[in-house]
């Protein structure tokens, strides 16, 4: 028996023999979850979504981001905690099992374990896709699409020596596409989306998990510290996105050796050099 089957036994003998007092703990447990996810949706909707989530909020000496970001972390360990507890109580009452979606977080478990199983790439598309449409609405729908200049973005247009020319010709691009700067924003945040779908995928067809795939693919999608970059014109957001194709591609390279994935993680490599010096250190991944 594993150490975590043992814990299990412990906890449901525990519950079975301590109602009351595991009751209790598991009420308190959901008290704390559902204080920290309603301040995380207060520190969403409270303001615009976007460089305004930096700004500082009075009461509490801390910004929205901030705020964001540890009432989710609190919200994501109480509630695995809290739904772990139940799953292990094998007398549990089946409406506390059915609110706490035990059964089906102990399947994707297994399923994420089991691997060898792919899955449809139609579902996958569908999954990712939906999420990345549903971001799309909630970062542009309210907001006018603007560039946010911050401020080394002068460095970016205007010929500078101390800064590398890949985003400037990346800003040269967008404006004679579309001619203006404020196109930045959906671009750079499609193009970090379209980057995490494609690492999902890689990860998909390397661990033969289509949960683990759509897992790597949603959870950066959802993430404000990095949906918050797509909106200025710095080098981040697309930094970001290469950093995933260069993984995607890495991936790819290890599953199925050949030219084509190791150009692909070469000129990924290029590119974030190009982009950023720092992404010299990437060089030791080839």
């Amino acid at each position: 028996m594993s150490r975590a089957q043992i814990l299990a036994e412990r906890i449901d003998a525990f519950a079975d023999t301590h109602v009351s007092a595991f009751g209790v703990g598991l009420a308190v447990l959901f008290a704390l979850f559902s204080g920290a996810l309603s301040l995380a949706v207060w520190a969403v909707s409270s303001g615009p979504v976007g460089p305004e989530l930096l700004d500082d909020v009075a009461a509490l000496g801390l910004s929205r981001l901030s705020v964001l970001q540890l009432s989710l972390f609190t919200a994501l360990i109480v509630g695995l905690v809290l739904i772990g507890l139940i799953a292990c109580w094998r007398n549990a009452p089946g409406w506390l099992r059915l609110a706490a979606f035990s059964a089906v977080i102990l399947r994707v478990l297994r399923r994420l374990g089991e691997g060898s199983n792919p899955g449809s790439a139609k579902h996958y598309a569908l999954v990712v896709g939906g999420v990345a449409a549903i971001v799309n609405v909630a970062m542009l729908w309210d907001l006018p699409v603007v560039a946010c200049l911050e401020p080394d973005t002068v460095g970016y247009l205007e010929p500078s020596m101390i800064r590398s020319a890949g985003y400037m010709v990346f800003l040269d691009v967008v404006v004679a596409l579309a001619g203006d700067l404020r196109w930045v924003y959906p671009l750079q945040l499609n193009l970090m989306l379209a980057s995490f779908a494609v690492l999902g995928w890689s990860v998909r067809a390397h661990l033969g998990s289509w949960w683990a795939g759509v897992i790597v693919a949603i959870a950066p999608m959802l993430s404000a510290g990095l949906l918050i970059l797509t909106p200025a014109i710095m080098t981040e957001a697309v930094f970001v996105a290469l950093i995933c194709f260069h993984l995607a591609a890495v991936l790819w390279a290890l599953r199925s050796p050949g030219w084509a994935a190791l150009i692909l993680a070469g000129t990924s490599v290029g590119l974030m050099i190009v982009l950023r010096p720092n992404g010299l250190s990437f060089v030791l991944s080839l």
